[in-house]
């Protein structure tokens, strides 16, 4: 779906502008990168296990939804529409969950895509190009409606001057019309607008009557019309259906300048623009030390060892202390760092750089394995704010190993590392990320993002970015969780508390999921269409109830190459009508600079409209399929007679007819047949 609707808007964008900011957008498939342009908040649900199609996903976004907090109340207006939300208690403790299978989550900034327009930037060549493009578009592809109004069930007589004064009323500027009736009582009228024109057919003994009205301006005005033709049949709404399809339209007309104020698609952006400020400063310490005991609770077990990689021994280890004070369950094993690993220096630069790293690292697998003899595996990895670079990079090269991976780790893991955010304060944003041999502080990310990788195909694996600003500062946290099926719920609940506790600012901001196994043993239940009788009996009624009275073709072309007259357009229309009986034809040629016939007869109804330019709109109704079908690669041939060719852009066919007809005769007649054959 990456197609242009306009020079600066894919149809993706187009959607976008679609949904009201509070609003969410959901495609059943898994489009989640392609949203997190588009949205400031996106999900994704996914569901591996499913017989015959394996996996079942829903990207969703919303700029304005809080994805993370369920609406309760709008989730009890769906009354007997049995939800996730029906067997979830969101409390601590209570994993019946709402969230059980949302796979990715995640904030994304406006800004940093592009999605923002900074006055202050200066435009580019590229930029000036675009703009060009785009008022090519807009003084070109001028965009029409044809509204297909069907009125069953009519109580009143339905007259040309009543349907011309219902257009006057609703704001339109009727031109002039012409008539025909049909020694069977049926009638056709057209009733040529400044705006655009209404067709409308009648049959009394059915209380019947099909509309068209097309519009080359004065859009927003199309639900009004609506109405008053409805009321103009007496059709009570029940009875009442229609839908549009977009057309070509006229250029130069009186009100196009206004119409495109009112006509999208528009460029306009929901987005959050607007920069928060993040003050460069430290967070209170004891702010932090709550924090940290509180995301202790994403731990999954209640009794372990947990290691941690703290600083020197002579500075305080925050989460060393923690777990000695707080979770005297969890037993905390602090992996200090090697004095020689303490300088802040690059040690890439000094001799004794590779010893002294392998000699550390040595130490450090020493007491890991140590720790697992003693305690058992690791049932969580904490890298402690003290902890530096140097550290980092010898508990990596330890945990990238494939084989101490289990050897030190249990089945159901959890990483927590707390990121010092540096702030740019030119630009007022936190400084990106960087990688494990950065010699920036935020090292700390890599290191998450590697174990993320090693581990992607592991069952229920979850990795989550937590911000946390107070009015000193912000910081963020990194959680990375192994088989950890509870992971969204437990960490929306963390946060939650947080807030509470400390009055920071809590925002997840991104949460990404592994891979998960797919099992080829799967409970499979098969269904025949029998298990579904009751349920299809009132389509079927309805499918064997409709009755086509007629149909219709519309035709969109463009020429390609040649030029286009009136002469060759009104000899054509001509050739095809010498056939019909009572022909009445009226043409417009004041509509802006676009050419506009319609014609009437016996056996149905013609109306083409031409934009004046490039574009070119046939519309055949026909009470026999015959009559609409005869237009069938005949214009192409004709205009090159004329040295103009042409290529049909749209083709849309369509009964007309009682019942909510939907289908033309020819498919109901397959449908009979085969009926009375079985």
């Amino acid at each position: 779906m990456s197609e242009t609707v306009t020079h600066d808007l894919t149809v993706w964008e187009m959607m976008s502008q679609l949904v009201a900011p509070e609003g969410i957008l959901v495609k059943n498939e898994i489009y989640h990168e392609t949203m997190s342009n588009l949205f400031d908040r996106t999900m994704l649900i996914y569901y591996e296990h499913v017989p015959i199609v394996k996996s079942w996903a829903l990207s969703i976004g919303s700029n304005r939804m809080d994805l993370l907090q369920p609406n309760i109340t709008s989730m009890k207006k769906w009354d007997k529409i049995k939800t996730v939300w029906d067997g979830f208690n969101p409390t601590p403790k209570d994993f019946d969950d709402h969230f059980k299978y949302v796979h990715d989550y995640q904030i994304n900034n406006a800004q940093d895509t592009g999605k923002c327009l900074d006055a202050k930037q200066p435009p580019t060549r590229e930029d000036d190009k675009r703009k060009k493009e785009m008022q090519k578009d807009k003084d070109e592809a001028l965009a029409g409606i044809l509204l297909i109004l069907e009125a069953e069930k009519t109580s009143e007589s339905i007259e040309v001057e009543t349907i011309s004064l219902a257009m006057k009323e609703v704001g339109l500027t009727p031109i002039s019309t012409i008539s025909h009736v049909l020694q069977d009582g049926k009638s056709l009228a057209i009733i040529f607008l400044r705006e655009g024109l209404v067709t409308a057919r009648t049959w009394p003994e059915e209380n019947y009557c099909a509309f068209d009205v097309q519009l080359w301006s004065a859009f927003s005005k199309i639900e009004s019309i609506k109405s008053g033709l409805s009321k103009v049949t007496g059709s009570k709404q029940e009875h009442v259906s229609s839908y549009r399809i977009i057309t070509g339209g006229v250029a130069s007309t009186e009100m196009l300048s206004e119409d495109k104020k009112k006509i999208g698609p528009r460029n306009e952006s929901s987005r959050e623009c607007n920069t928060p400020v993040i003050k460069d400063g430290d967070i209170d310490g004891q702010i932090i030390e709550a924090v940290m005991e509180e995301i202790m609770e994403m731990i999954q077990e209640e009794s372990g060892a947990v290691a941690v990689l703290c600083g020197s021994r002579d500075e305080p280890c925050l989460s060393n202390n923690i777990l000695l004070k707080k979770r005297s369950s969890l037993k905390s094993v602090p992996l200090w760092t090697c004095p020689h690993m303490l300088s802040t220096v690059d040690l890439k630069y000094e001799k004794s750089y590779k010893t002294q790293m392998f000699k550390c690292e040595m130490e450090l697998l020493y007491q890991l394995r140590d720790a697992v003899s003693q305690n058992g595996k690791f049932l969580a990895f904490v890298l402690d704010s003290s902890s530096n670079l140097n550290m980092g990079i010898l508990a990596h090269r330890i945990l990238a190993n494939p084989k101490n991976k289990p050897l030190l780790l249990t089945d159901r893991f959890t990483f927590i590392v707390p990121i010092k955010n540096d702030v740019d304060k030119y630009t007022n944003k936190s400084i990106p990320q960087m990688d494990m041999d950065s010699k920036v502080l935020n090292w700390r990310h890599s290191f998450l993002e590697w174990r993320r990788r090693e581990l992607v195909d592991y069952q229920f694996l979850f990795r989550a970015e937590v911000t946390l600003q107070g009015t000193n500062g912000l910081f963020s946290l990194g959680i990375l969780s192994g088989q950890d099926p509870h992971f969204f719920s437990r960490l929306v609940n963390v946060t939650k508390t947080i807030e509470l506790q400390t009055g920071l600012i809590t925002e997840i901001q991104k949460i990404e999921g592994g891979i998960e196994e797919f099992s080829a043993y799967q409970e499979e239940k098969w269904y025949t269409e029998d298990d579904f009788a009751s349920d299809r009996k009132a389509g079927e009624a309805q499918f064997a109830a409709q009755r086509p009275l007629a149909e219709q073709r519309l035709y969109q072309f463009n020429v390609l190459s040649g030029e286009i007259t009136s002469f060759v357009l009104r000899a054509f229309v001509s050739e095809i009508l010498a056939k019909h009986t009572s022909l009445k034809v009226h043409v417009l040629e004041d509509i802006g600079i676009g050419y506009i016939l319609g014609a009437l007869s016996s056996e149905g109804s013609i109306v083409l409209v031409w934009d004046g330019m490039k574009h070119i709109d046939l519309n055949i109704f026909g009470y026999e399929t015959e009559t609409s079908s005869q237009l069938e690669g005949k214009f192409e041939k004709y205009a090159l007679t004329y040295d103009v060719k042409l290529e049909m852009m749209a083709y849309d066919e369509f009964p007309r007819g009682v019942e909510r007809v939907v289908n033309i005769r020819q498919d109901l007649e397959v449908w009979r047949n085969l009926s009375n054959e079985l």
